[in-house]
């Protein structure tokens, strides 16, 4: 699964897709990760400091998932 965003990523790239790219990349390694960071702190306390990137992995593949099911259905009207 860890492989996927990045190829994910690749992909929005290579069909010329660059804000899709730019939000699993960043999403993945930023955005994501500091959330989970504090929303798993909040809920958990201190064991949610080493559950936030598998919940940010997650989320980033989830996101990556609806970014290439709009991709092949087209835009939803």
């Amino acid at each position: 699964m860890r492989h996927y965003k990045k190829q994910s990523a690749g992909y929005f790239t290579a069909v010329e897709r660059p804000w899709q790219s730019f939000a699993v990349s960043a999403g993945r390694g930023l955005f994501f990760l500091a959330v989970a960071l504090g929303v798993m702190v909040v809920l958990l306390g201190e064991n949610g400091i080493w559950l936030s990137p598998v919940v940010s992995e997650f989320v980033c593949a989830i996101l990556a998932a609806v970014f290439f099911l709009h991709k092949k259905a087209g835009p939803v009207k």
